[in-house]
């Protein structure tokens, strides 16, 4: 899928064969194994082959001839990235002459602030983590052809003058390959795993984890959690030919549909015809941990994003890889039992565990996450009056009947105090219009006719 009419793309592990007498229907040449499942006598002997496991995705993704970038945040997932791959460049287990990290700093006492963690790593390896402020490099508007030209779709980075910098950082270097923690949250942090524990009538074992979303998370995000188990539960039990009505009542509670009103009534009504479609993607696996990860991997969305990331690190002369998309790692992960990874409620308890020794202690007991959302607000306010401008007149959005002229210009006036919110759903919204502006100014003009975009 593209987002050009009659250009289409291979989907991953399929082959395409063509011959003199044209294409062949593509077929998957490779799967994860649905049946396979791991068990261990003890939660140890699990964190030991999730760290064999884990150090060998790294060691695949930072052998190189050339020095290695690691965007490094002080989060537990890019530390621990850029620690183990450090690890094992000391150790001789990898072929990499340096391994560099690059980090984008929030202002000091932020809830973007990481730079003590960032502290940690240093003292910890001996090594300087190169950092970049973030606050003179916000704003929507800066780059957003340019992504569009290369990306080859209506999407924007809503921090992508920090991405800039950071792959352009790392190109001057001397880097070649750029690791990201990427999908950590996908692959680590899931709730689906509640599902087959209260199958299989552990409900003890369920309610502490549930009750450990407290200790864990803010209030807001708990809340959200809970709230995501219920909708699991539904997704997982509920025969297939109710799921199109459980979806329907899902949007009209959390009011999914209220957002993004400058959309043309026509084209919503049309991009929303499948949005009650249940997603068949994974249906053969019966844990609903192992198919939750499994669409994690294989949706249409992830897959164009991962596209999307290498395209734009090729913009800097970059290979883009992802340790946590390793296909032995995520199938390691999807063979375990779900809880194992959240084992005592705790978040993360396998990675936290399985790199004791290698990740510094500050960050591997770390409780919360930062919150990059005031950063994306800033810059989406910055460049509110900017966007305004851009669809003053007749913008291509208009033009080909994506965009209602009177509600883009009603809804942009009235948009600046959604970005002063504690979320960034409004900035989102924001960066979603610019980029189908954008992509749209780039490959279609106002007179194009016979190609549906």
């Amino acid at each position: 899928m593209t987002c050009f009419a009659q250009i289409r793309t291979l989907p991953p592990a399929h082959i395409l064969r063509v011959t003199t007498r044209g294409a062949e229907a593509p077929h998957r040449y490779w799967d994860f194994e649905p049946g396979l499942a791991l068990r261990f006598r003890t939660f140890g002997e699990y964190a030991e082959a999730f760290r064999e496991r884990f150090a060998e995705a790294v060691r695949r993704r930072v052998r190189s001839a050339y020095p290695v970038a690691v965007s490094v945040s002080g989060g537990l997932d890019s530390s621990s990235l850029f620690c183990q791959a450090e690890a094992a460049r000391r150790a001789g287990s990898t072929s990499c002459p340096a391994v560099l990290g690059f980090s984008y700093t929030g202002s000091e006492g932020s809830t973007s602030d990481e730079r003590m963690y960032l502290d940690e790593i240093e003292r910890a390896y001996g090594v300087p983590i190169q950092r970049i402020a973030a606050a003179p490099l916000l704003g929507l508007m800066e780059g957003a052809e340019l992504q569009a030209r290369h990306g080859e779709a209506p999407l924007l980075d809503s921090l992508w003058q920090i991405t800039h910098a950071l792959q352009q950082a790392a190109a001057n270097r001397g880097a070649r390959r750029f690791v990201t923690g990427h999908w950590g949250d996908q692959m680590l942090h899931g709730t689906a795993y509640l599902v087959d524990l209260i199958g299989r009538f552990a409900w003890r074992t369920a309610r502490r984890h549930l009750k450990a979303f407290d200790q864990w998370f803010e209030p807001d995000e708990a809340r959200n959690l809970r709230r995501q188990v219920g909708f699991d539960l539904m997704r997982h039990h509920v025969p297939m030919a109710f799921l199109p009505l459980l979806k329907w009542i899902r949007r009209r509670v959390s009011h999914l549909d209220a957002g993004r009103r400058w959309l043309a009534p026509q084209f919503r009504a049309r991009a929303l015809r499948g949005a009650n479609r249940p997603a068949l993607v994974g249906r053969h696996l019966r844990s609903a941990h192992a198919r939750a990860l499994y669409l994690e991997a294989r949706m249409k969305y992830s897959v164009q994003c991962m596209e999307w990331n290498d395209k734009i690190a090729a913009l800097h002369g970059l290979d883009y890889a992802v340790p946590f998309l390793d296909r032995d790692l995520i199938q390691f992960l999807m063979a375990v039992p779900g809880e194992i990874q959240a084992a005592g409620g705790v978040p993360r308890a396998l990675v936290r565990e399985g790199l004791a020794g290698i990740l510094p202690e500050a960050i591997r007991r770390r409780r919360w996450k930062a919150d990059y959302s005031e950063p994306v607000n800033l810059g989406a306010a910055r460049d509110l009056a900017a966007a305004r401008a851009l669809f003053a007149d007749m913008p291509r959005s208009v033009a080909w009947g994506y965009v209602d002229r009177s509600r883009v210009a009603a809804e942009l006036e009235a948009l600046a105090p959604r970005l002063a919110a504690p979320d960034c759903v409004a900035s989102w919204e924001l960066t979603d219009l610019i980029g189908l502006e954008s992509w749209l100014r780039v490959f279609f003009n106002q007179r194009t006719t016979g190609v549906g975009a």
